[in-house]
């Protein structure tokens, strides 16, 4: 007979390698239970338990019983227990290497490694070497893994039983010569934790057959338009003589909600007599090619009835055929890397992949040695960093900025990074900066004391037109203390160090602490400081002049709460935000942050003044009627004659994730979100070429994009002397990734490929940091494939080597 109980398992916590759930024991009946426990088998191992005990074991099959203060279970109460849980270890066993030539061989080594952990599944890396004096031709691997493996890269999977896999080489890493090494990797996805198998036992003072309630899966093909419905049917078992009612709501999968779908939410009631319901969820139609998508429709809170089947799972199948034309948002995205690669200052990693740039400013700081600002070494060491733009000027805030727009565009649109396969370059993008950020800041017994906020002169700088290799110039370094203020480019380096430690949190948790730590230092003295830093180092006001450090206080003080959860900084980020006074008809930009805290504070609280100040914003530049924004006639949100694509793709960037957010949390504005959504695409797509000349203005992206981007290094210092870079023929070197300034009117035509004409052709970092995340996002909504290294390696790097046929 049927016990009136149900049982709720959930994880409260996930920390990838282990969890803590809870366990909720909910007696339906009318009559208490006295004395209880729960049989299950787990794919896990129990750690530590409260309010139960464990009574008996069988390797992962227990049985949990009651405690002496939760014995009984009152009448449509509930009691809960809880326990921390041990995954079985991400550990292939068994692995054995087989070329076709010969029996299983031994002179081999294979190395397995996880790269990323998001609790329920996992990247890993295999690496196989050769140990012998051969040449290894053709291979497999045999391995059996506790996991299920979902995707694939540098290997394919030949056979598959169970979870015991067989991979096997593809063509461009069949060959592993004698002494060296092949990489391929793979996504994981554990076992569920599950415990929807269990057997209870109780002792009622009484018993009563209760109906059980049950959701089927459904699939539906999306139309093009409008909505189709999606209609899910729910059952009972056995007829009831009284009303039965059970709540249900819809969550993601990877469909989402306003996008792929309508949110569905409500109560389902059963009349007497009645054994079969519907539910209605709406699909929403549209004419782009996607995957499979899937969401689901949950039961809950069931009245005269206990759920069986809690979930349906709601497939959408797309019957619109991949386009023959498009942009590939992969490629896009990892080629503006290349760019932050070629801007990097200081001693280059082993595997920089820029083959026309070397070491260079090594002596960064070295000016400033007597200042007593001292590392280990006794010196001060402001080596690494980024350049500016197309000179060698390490500019403290808009290099914070950038690393803080690029942690965005990764925290928001991780899994586009992970599955296009750039989330370790956009990591390393981060860190490289991050870790320069650090060097800067002069800290003592857990107080700041001093940052250095620039390297370089312009008034010397500029008069060499040079590549950074050959940079022999003075390099001063100005520093910003308490005498000195500087509270916005501080307070943005907190922020830029706040936003690393989110994503940095599960790939290396004490590196992520550091960056924490240094923001949270930052932070304070930008308070206890305040002031603009352009005033206390009057060298970067003619090219980074602030004007307000109240936004930057804000940002920092928002990512401050997003990195740690303490009220504390929510509620100083919502004080500074009311200091700036709401929005103006500008933008997120490296001086102005008072936007993109706008859609933080609106993210995080969900109030109605920061929704009423974005949308008021974006509904200005989304406005092509003439009230709004200027717009060209090819599509181009146009605002300021200086970096008019940098406006643009800034924009682009903090709409869409406005808009992405609007469609998960608030499905009656989902017409505004579309909006929004139109205007971030647009730009995108008119950068990389959606435009009346069909040119890209992504350097080095399709067949017509600019030759001639104003960058020293790259320009190969062809026939110039002095600060006169000469016109007419292309830089030596490509710029891969650079985003060039644009238009330097609203018209479409008003754009002119010549080195000099820096207003059109500046790059910076600036540039494509918003731009790096709403590629991402692109990405995410529409895929493209990335180039592999060997193209990547293969690229022509010298416009002499350029053949496009």
């Amino acid at each position: 007979m049927l016990q009136p109980i149900t049982v709720d398992f959930s994880v409260i916590q996930d920390w990838g390698w282990g969890f803590t759930g809870t366990v909720a024991l909910t007696n339906l009946s009318n009559k208490a239970i006295e004395e209880w426990d729960l049989e299950f088998e787990a794919p896990f191992e129990i750690s530590d338990i409260w309010n139960a005990e464990i009574t008996d074991q069988q390797d992962q099959q227990y049985q949990i019983s009651n405690a002496d203060w939760n014995a009984t279970i009152p009448p449509k109460s509930t009691i809960e227990f809880g326990f921390n849980g041990r995954r079985n270890e991400i550990d292939p066993v068994d692995i054995t290497l087989e070329t076709p030539s010969s029996e299983p061989i031994n002179n081999y080594s294979t190395d397995f490694s996880v790269t990323e952990d998001w609790g329920w599944g996992f990247t890993g890396k295999v690496s196989l070497t050769n140990l012998s004096n051969q040449a290894l031709e053709g291979w497999n691997i045999e391995l059996d893994a506790p996991f299920e493996i979902s995707q694939i890269w540098n290997a394919e999977i030949s056979d598959q039983q169970g979870q015991q896999y067989q991979i096997s080489n593809v063509d461009w890493n069949e060959v592993i010569q004698p002494g060296s090494s092949i990489e391929f990797g793979f996504n994981g996805r554990r076992n569920e934790i599950d415990l929807s198998n269990y057997l209870f036992n109780g002792q009622p003072t009484a018993s009563l057959e209760t109906p059980q309630l049950s959701i089927n899966d459904m699939s539906v093909v999306e139309g093009d338009k409008g909505t189709t419905n999606l209609d899910f049917e729910v059952t009972l078992d056995r007829q009831s003589s009284e009303p039965i009612t059970v709540n249900y709501s819809t969550d993601n999968g990877n469909a989402v909600r306003g996008k792929d779908y309508k949110r569905a939410a409500g109560t389902l009631t059963f009349n007497p007599g009645d054994i079969s319901e519907r539910i209605t969820v709406p699909i929403i139609g549209d004419t782009k090619p996607e995957t499979l998508e899937v969401f689901n429709l949950n039961l809950s809170d069931p009245e005269n009835a206990v759920i069986v089947k809690s979930q349906g799972s709601g497939a959408i199948i797309d019957q619109d055929i991949n386009p023959t034309e498009g942009f590939n948002y992969g490629e896009a995205l990892q080629k503006s890397f290349l760019f932050y690669e070629a801007q990097r200052s200081g001693e280059l990693p082993a595997d920089n992949r820029i083959p026309w740039r070397g070491d260079s400013a090594l002596s960064d700081g070295v000016d400033r040695n007597n200042d007593g600002d001292f590392n280990d070494a006794g010196e001060v060491n402001l080596t690494g960093g980024y350049y500016d733009a197309g000179d060698h000027i390490k500019f403290g805030l808009p290099m914070a900025s950038s690393m803080t727009l690029l942690s965005w565009g990764v925290m928001e649109y991780k899994d586009a990074y992970r599955q296009s396969g750039q989330l370790d370059e956009a990591l390393d993008a981060i860190k490289w900066g991050t870790d320069y950020i650090l060097k800067a800041h002069v800290s003592e017994n857990g107080s700041t004391q001093a940052f250095y906020g620039q390297v370089g002169d312009a008034k010397i700088e500029y008069n060499y037109w040079i590549s950074p290799e050959e940079i022999t110039m003075e390099r001063p370094a100005f520093k910003l203390d308490a005498k000195n203020p500087g509270a916005d480019l501080i307070g943005e380096s907190a922020a830029a160090l706040a936003s690393g430690s989110i994503i940095w949190r599960y790939r290396d948790p004490q590196y992520a602490e550091t960056l924490l730590d240094n923001a949270q230092q930052l932070y304070e003295f930008a308070k206890d400081n305040p002031g603009i830093y352009s005033d206390s180092i009057p060298e970067a006001d003619p090219y980074y002049g602030s004007f307000s450090y109240t936004d930057e206080l804000a940002w920092s003080a928002t990512w401050l709460y997003k990195a740690t959860g303490d009220e504390s900084y929510l509620r100083e980020a919502e004080d500074y935000y009311q200091q700036i006074g709401g929005l103006a008809d500008w933008t997120h930009n490296w001086d102005n942050k008072s936007y993109g805290s706008a859609v933080l504070l609106a993210q995080e609280t969900g109030r109605q003044e920061y929704h009423n100040d974005v949308e008021e914003w974006l509904d200005y530049w989304s406005d092509d009627s003439g009230s709004g924004i200027q717009y060209t006639d090819g599509g181009l949100a146009w605002r300021a004659e200086w970096g008019s694509l940098r406006i643009a793709a800034n924009t682009a960037f903090v709409a869409g994730v406005y808009s992405d957010y609007l469609l998960e949390y608030n499905l009656e504005d989902a017409a505004k979100a579309q909006r929004y959504d139109q205007l971030s695409e647009q730009q995108i797509d008119y950068i990389l070429g959606d435009n009346p000349n069909n040119f890209s203005y992504m350097v080095g992206f399709g067949d017509n994009f600019p030759t001639e981007p104003h960058h020293r290094g790259a320009s190969g210092n062809q026939g110039s002397s002095g600060n006169s870079p000469i016109n007419g023929e292309p830089n030596q070197f490509i710029l891969y990734g650079a985003l060039v300034g644009g238009p330097g009117s609203p018209d479409d035509n008003d754009y002119v490929d010549e080195r000099r004409d820096f207003v059109r052709n500046e790059v910076a970092l600036d540039y494509n940091a918003g731009l790096t995340g709403a590629l991402a996002r692109m990405y995410d909504k529409y895929g493209g494939d990335p180039l592999t290294d060997t193209q990547i390696a293969n690229l022509p790097f010298e416009w002499s080597e350029v053949n496009f046929g």
